[in-house]
């Protein structure tokens, strides 16, 4: 069974009148990547800020249990399980915190920042030499040492800020959309490193809108709407539960495509049928029903099957299914 590393329960959060969370409850498990997803505003933010103490909920507790994962670094060993609200300065110690904003100076160098920021947190010389050192080479900013930080690349800078936030060894690594601002292949990059950072030990919380990107790198994922939680586990768990439809994508020959949609436009489980690029689009229920009736219809018809896919849902397609709740 995994080691329970934090426990959030029953959270509630108001801003004014506003209700942004309502009698949260969620936990995480040593060393897994776990995903916080929602549509903008839903509180992701907020509940990030609870789970490290820099914001205090109306009501609700967040525990958190803390064991040492580096050689070199602060010495939190071994600690019992922590209330945040009432032991912050040891609770603080365990996080480290990226958040959409870069956080570094831009005026020093990768190294002036690092240097700055593990002494921030008490390291001696000699840890926060060493981790200095790991750092660079984890996040691939050794032949950036020396570089001003305002003068890096934009997915360089991001590098640089999740460094400032590992400086001290922290237990939790939290990212508050890591790779906002970011194009394709630098994103891909961002979590090459994230997974590498991940496998040396450290637990990793992610808030993220890029949903295709959070099915490839998390664990487990809690999505957030209309201040509570409203599914939570692992990611196959979720998309069953949340699935209303299947897609079958089916490219035919001769592929006489308006006949064939005005047929399946009359079946009930159909629920929307598109061509597009030649091909086939066929949203549905219940696939596994629905496919043998198809493969006679297209038989019928003398159509061969140049290639068929059932896609189950997809993230972006449970949030479609939220916004309509």
């Amino acid at each position: 069974m995994s080691e329970l590393l934090i426990d959030v329960k029953g959270v509630t959060k108001l801003y004014g009148r506003r209700l942004v969370l309502d009698r949260i409850s969620v936990s995480v498990s040593k060393g897994e990547v776990f995903g916080i997803i929602g549509p903008s505003g839903c509180g992701k933010t907020t509940l990030l800020n609870i789970i490290m103490g820099s914001v205090r909920p109306e009501e609700g507790q967040v525990h958190v249990l803390g064991t040492s994962l580096f050689s070199a670094g602060a010495s939190h060993k071994d600690l019992p399980m922590l209330t945040v609200a009432t032991e912050w300065d040891e609770v603080k110690k365990l996080f480290g915190f990226a958040a959409q904003e870069p956080s570094f100076y831009p005026k020093l160098t990768v190294r002036e920042n690092l240097y700055y920021f593990g002494s921030m947190y008490g390291l001696s010389t000699f840890a926060l030499e060493a981790n200095i050192k790991t750092l660079l080479s984890l996040l691939e900013l050794e032949a950036h040492e020396s570089a001003i930080a305002q003068n890096l690349s934009g997915g360089m800078q991001k590098r640089l800020d999740i460094g400032c936030a590992l400086i001290h060894d922290p237990h939790i690594l939290i990212l508050d959309e890591p790779t906002a601002d970011l194009d394709p292949k630098l994103r891909r990059q961002m979590w090459d490193v994230l997974k590498k950072v991940n496998r040396r030990g450290t637990t990793i919380i992610v808030s993220s809108h890029l949903l295709e990107e959070i099915e490839t790198i998390c664990d487990r994922i809690a999505i957030i709407n209309k201040s509570g939680i409203v599914g939570m586990g692992l990611l196959r768990d979720v998309k069953k539960e949340f699935s209303r439809h299947e897609e079958i994508r089916l490219e035919t020959s001769p592929g006489d495509y308006g006949r064939i949609i005005t047929e399946l436009r009359k079946n009930r489980l159909v629920l929307q049928v598109v061509e597009d690029t030649g091909r086939l689009h066929i949203r549905c229920r219940k696939a596994e029903t629905l496919l043998p009736q198809l493969l006679r219809m297209l038989d019928r018809r003398k159509e061969t099957v140049m290639d068929l896919k059932v896609r189950k849902a997809s993230l972006n397609e449970i949030f479609e299914v939220l916004g309509d709740a």
